[in-house]
Protein backbone atom coordinates (compact mmCIF):
# COMPACT_ATOMS: atom_id res chain seq x y z
CA UNK A 1 0.00 0.00 0.00
CA UNK A 2 2.87 2.60 0.76
CA UNK A 3 3.83 1.58 -3.28
CA UNK A 4 0.27 3.44 -4.12
CA UNK A 5 1.13 6.76 -2.20
CA UNK A 6 4.74 6.81 -3.30
CA UNK A 7 3.67 6.15 -7.19
CA UNK A 8 0.76 8.94 -6.52
CA UNK A 9 3.50 11.44 -5.04
CA UNK A 10 5.45 10.81 -8.20
CA UNK A 11 2.39 11.65 -10.36
CA UNK A 12 2.50 14.77 -8.87
CA UNK A 13 -1.04 13.66 -7.09
CA UNK A 14 -0.28 14.04 -3.42
CA UNK A 15 -1.70 18.07 -3.43
CA UNK A 16 -4.21 19.75 -2.30
CA UNK A 17 -7.39 19.67 -5.18
CA UNK A 18 -5.83 16.85 -6.84
CA UNK A 19 -8.43 13.83 -8.83
CA UNK A 20 -7.31 10.71 -8.59
CA UNK A 21 -9.53 8.63 -10.37
CA UNK A 22 -11.28 5.29 -8.46
CA UNK A 23 -10.22 3.65 -12.12
CA UNK A 24 -6.11 4.91 -11.12
CA UNK A 25 -6.26 3.47 -7.43
CA UNK A 26 -7.95 0.20 -8.65
CA UNK A 27 -5.45 -0.15 -10.93
CA UNK A 28 -2.56 0.55 -8.84
CA UNK A 29 -3.73 -1.96 -6.45
CA UNK A 30 -4.71 -4.76 -8.96
CA UNK A 31 -8.06 -4.72 -8.18
CA UNK A 32 -10.47 -5.64 -10.77
CA UNK A 33 -14.03 -5.10 -11.28
CA UNK A 34 -16.21 -7.60 -12.92
CA UNK A 35 -18.52 -6.75 -15.73
CA UNK A 36 -20.75 -9.08 -14.29
CA UNK A 37 -20.56 -11.09 -11.25
CA UNK A 38 -22.00 -12.21 -8.07
CA UNK A 39 -22.64 -9.87 -5.17
CA UNK A 40 -19.88 -10.93 -3.08
CA UNK A 41 -17.43 -10.35 -6.59
CA UNK A 42 -18.34 -6.53 -6.58
CA UNK A 43 -18.63 -6.62 -2.58
CA UNK A 44 -15.02 -8.12 -2.68
CA UNK A 45 -13.74 -5.56 -4.83
CA UNK A 46 -15.12 -2.80 -2.74
CA UNK A 47 -13.83 -4.04 0.34
CA UNK A 48 -10.35 -3.72 -1.34
CA UNK A 49 -10.83 -0.72 -2.78
CA UNK A 50 -11.61 1.01 0.63
CA UNK A 51 -8.81 -0.54 2.17
CA UNK A 52 -6.73 1.15 0.11
CA UNK A 53 -8.42 4.21 0.09
CA UNK A 54 -8.73 4.62 4.00
CA UNK A 55 -4.84 3.86 4.57
CA UNK A 56 -4.22 6.82 1.84
CA UNK A 57 -6.45 8.54 3.67
CA UNK A 58 -4.41 7.87 7.21
CA UNK A 59 -1.46 8.86 5.70
CA UNK A 60 -2.69 11.84 4.00
CA UNK A 61 -4.56 13.16 7.09
CA UNK A 62 -0.94 13.00 9.07
CA UNK A 63 -0.13 15.52 6.08
CA UNK A 64 -3.31 17.73 6.98
CA UNK A 65 -4.86 16.78 3.74
CA UNK A 66 -8.17 14.99 3.63
CA UNK A 67 -8.74 12.03 0.93
CA UNK A 68 -12.85 12.85 0.07
CA UNK A 69 -14.94 10.37 -2.19
CA UNK A 70 -16.91 11.80 -4.82
CA UNK A 71 -18.57 9.90 -7.34
CA UNK A 72 -16.36 6.78 -7.84
CA UNK A 73 -13.24 9.24 -7.70
CA UNK A 74 -11.67 10.83 -4.64
CA UNK A 75 -10.32 14.49 -4.80
CA UNK A 76 -7.48 15.31 -2.03
CA UNK A 77 -9.51 18.64 0.23
CA UNK A 78 -8.11 21.86 -0.03
CA UNK A 79 -7.02 23.24 3.00
CA UNK A 80 -10.19 25.65 3.45
CA UNK A 81 -12.12 22.66 2.66
CA UNK A 82 -10.57 20.98 6.08
CA UNK A 83 -12.83 22.84 8.48
CA UNK A 84 -15.83 20.58 7.26
CA UNK A 85 -14.37 17.69 7.29
CA UNK A 86 -12.84 17.93 10.78
CA UNK A 87 -16.97 19.37 11.65
CA UNK A 88 -18.08 15.86 10.16
CA UNK A 89 -15.53 13.66 12.33
CA UNK A 90 -16.42 15.37 15.69
CA UNK A 91 -20.35 15.44 14.68
CA UNK A 92 -20.03 11.88 14.40
CA UNK A 93 -17.89 11.34 17.15
CA UNK A 94 -20.80 13.73 19.41
CA UNK A 95 -23.31 10.98 17.91
CA UNK A 96 -21.69 8.16 18.88
CA UNK A 97 -20.69 9.41 22.52
CA UNK A 98 -24.59 9.96 22.91
CA UNK A 99 -25.24 5.93 22.09
CA UNK A 100 -22.29 5.15 24.28
CA UNK A 101 -24.04 6.99 27.49
CA UNK A 102 -27.83 5.62 26.30
CA UNK A 103 -25.83 2.05 26.22
CA UNK A 104 -24.26 2.94 30.03
CA UNK A 105 -27.34 4.07 31.36
CA UNK A 106 -29.39 1.36 30.71
CA UNK A 107 -26.58 -1.65 31.00
CA UNK A 108 -27.37 -3.35 34.33
CA UNK A 109 -26.32 -1.68 37.55
CA UNK A 110 -24.48 -4.60 38.81
CA UNK A 111 -22.78 -4.56 35.66
CA UNK A 112 -21.83 -0.69 35.51
CA UNK A 113 -17.95 0.53 36.24
CA UNK A 114 -17.77 4.27 37.82
CA UNK A 115 -14.52 5.07 35.72
CA UNK A 116 -16.48 4.75 32.38
CA UNK A 117 -18.94 6.97 34.01
CA UNK A 118 -15.94 9.58 34.63
CA UNK A 119 -14.32 8.91 31.27
CA UNK A 120 -17.90 10.00 29.61
CA UNK A 121 -18.26 13.27 31.79
CA UNK A 122 -14.51 14.51 30.57
CA UNK A 123 -15.71 13.89 27.24
CA UNK A 124 -18.77 15.56 27.26
CA UNK A 125 -17.44 18.45 29.09
CA UNK A 126 -14.39 18.21 26.47
CA UNK A 127 -17.47 18.82 23.71
CA UNK A 128 -19.10 21.52 25.47
CA UNK A 129 -15.73 23.58 26.30
CA UNK A 130 -15.10 23.23 22.22
CA UNK A 131 -18.58 24.04 21.72
CA UNK A 132 -18.74 27.28 23.92
CA UNK A 133 -15.31 28.20 22.22
CA UNK A 134 -16.10 27.96 18.53
CA UNK A 135 -19.35 29.89 19.67
CA UNK A 136 -17.01 32.52 20.56
CA UNK A 137 -15.34 32.78 17.30
CA UNK A 138 -18.08 33.05 15.35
Amino acid sequence: MKEIIEQLDKMGLIKYGSVITGELIRGMAGIELPETGTRDQFKDAALKELTITDYIRGKLISKGMYLHATKGDYRILSPSENKDQVLAYMKSADGKLKRGIRLYDNTPKQYLDNNIKTRIHLRQDSINEQKRRRDNLN
